[in-house]
């Protein structure tokens, strides 16, 4: 079959495939979920709000982790006063906390936000992803918690990448949403896979539609979807939902052509911006968030439920491209992170080295630095010998083995973990001299259940 007599197609369906359903997946403590807004009640300009968590079940029966930051209504109000959400969809290897930002653009606005993890991601069950097949029915759950049991009758959609995706395939069958903000959607999974094949994996034309056969049927027995199946654009011609399509203009993972094919075919009303500068996973200027959430807010027909006053000037402040606090500048989880003064100078000082062991702990280190789930993990001591693994040492002793290989290579070895939750990261570095062309690090995580692979 494909891939039998040269190892570098195997690895290239293997890395493709968990790309698609299996990308590292984003741990966080309690003390990182609360970090932003560590009281349940609080303040932002004038608004009273209050933060709550919950869990919905989708209808695979997996229970996906929900985070409401919604707007304390006044009593002297009552309890018919208009309510009014936004629901934000995370990326593919991201999680909930990704869409926290947003709460200090909406909350003043007197409008909540809901941030959930795909089932697969961050603390929500389920192993896999599917970029937008399951996922839909996912954001359907939730949607239903946020109408029937917190009483929210107006429901606005913000996503990007797989959620933008998810977002899209939603809208085509709840035509009761008020508008979708779409962040570097895709428009069929089969063409975004055929691109990565040639300009990523660098596959010879001849060999892409095989390939992208075997990946098809590794994804159907393992995650029991069908990635033909997944194609905001065969929706999109059903959905009367208006739709806001924002792109990087320097976006070369999902590249602009597919928000447009995707704008083109979209039967409702649709408007895109394309945004300078900007990547596929590079941080957003607060000009664009600020227009995406007043589109939002107009869709919502919400210019009338502002709250007086502090609302009233921070929809001004948004129409005007500014925000009151800025939002494009913080954090987001699926972006490449500062890393701490004291790891960046041991980094320096690793690289630095003209000892070939010594830049390749460098460029581990590195890279466990600015890959999330990899983020703050420990060297720790192993038994591995030249060939053949032996049961790894105890946790907490540090200590590094450095072996070298020609490539292609195969190691072979036995782990044994603890419990179904364990996990086991390995890395490697491509070269051995960090200026050489083509290198970098490759990092595995492995579980009891599935493996995934990341480049860095």
């Amino acid at each position: 079959g494909v891939g039998d007599s040269d190892p570098h197609w195997t690895a290239s369906i293997f890395a493709i495939w968990n790309l698609i359903i299996r990308p590292p997946r984003t741990r966080y403590s309690r003390l990182e979920l609360l970090q932003d807004f560590p009281a349940e009640r609080f303040r932002l300009l004038d608004q009273l709000a209050r933060r709550r968590h919950f869990h919905v079940t989708n209808p695979r029966g997996i229970p996906l982790a929900c985070t409401v930051f919604e707007p304390i209504v006044p009593v002297s109000l009552g309890a018919g006063q208009e309510r009014a959400c936004v629901v934000y969809c995370h990326g593919n290897g991201s999680c909930r906390l990704a869409g926290f930002r947003l709460a200090r653009v909406f909350l003043p606005l007197g409008i909540a936000l809901c941030c959930f993890d795909f089932a697969g991601s961050g603390m929500s069950g389920g192993e896999y992803v599917s970029l937008g097949y399951y996922e839909r029915d996912d954001l359907g759950s939730v949607i239903d918690h946020l109408r029937n049991e917190l009483g929210f009758a107006r429901i606005g959609l913000w996503g990007y990448s797989m959620g933008a995706v998810t977002t899209l395939m939603h809208a085509a069958r709840d035509p009761s949403l008020a508008g979708v903000v779409a962040d570097s959607p895709f428009c069929d999974l089969w063409t975004l896979i055929k691109e990565v094949c040639f300009h990523f994996v660098r596959l010879p034309s001849l060999l892409v539609a095989p390939v992208l056969q075997v990946i098809r049927l590794v994804i159907q027995q393992k995650a029991g979807f069908d990635i033909c199946d997944v194609s905001p654009q065969a929706h999109v011609g059903n959905s009367f939902v208006p739709a806001l399509f924002l792109h990087g203009e320097q976006d070369v993972f999902v590249t602009p052509t597919h928000s447009e094919r995707l704008r083109q075919a979209y039967c409702g009303e649709a408007q895109r911006l394309t945004m300078p500068n900007a990547s596929h996973a590079s941080n957003r200027a607060d000009k664009f968030i600020a227009r995406a959430a007043v589109f939002l807010v107009r869709a919502l027909r919400w210019e009338s439920f502002l709250p007086t006053g502090s609302g009233e000037r921070a929809f001004a402040e948004l129409e005007s491209g500014r925000m009151l606090g800025r939002v494009g500048g913080a954090q987001r989880r699926d972006e490449i992170p500062a890393m701490p003064a004291e790891v960046a100078t041991r980094i320096t000082r690793f690289l630095q080295s003209k000892e070939p062991q010594n830049i390749c702990s460098g460029l581990l280190q590195a890279a466990l630095s600015i890959c999330p789930p990899y983020r703050g993990a420990e060297f720790l001591s192993s038994g591995f010998s030249s060939s053949v693994g032996a049961s790894p040492s105890p946790c907490g002793r540090r200590s590094s083995i450095h072996r070298t290989a020609s490539c292609p290579a195969r190691f072979m070895g036995q782990v044994t973990f603890p419990d179904h939750q364990a996990e086991l990261g390995l890395c490697w570095v491509r070269s051995a001299h960090a200026s050489a062309e083509g290198g970098g690090v490759e990092c595995a995580l492995l579980s009891t259940s599935v493996a995934s692979l990341t480049s860095v």
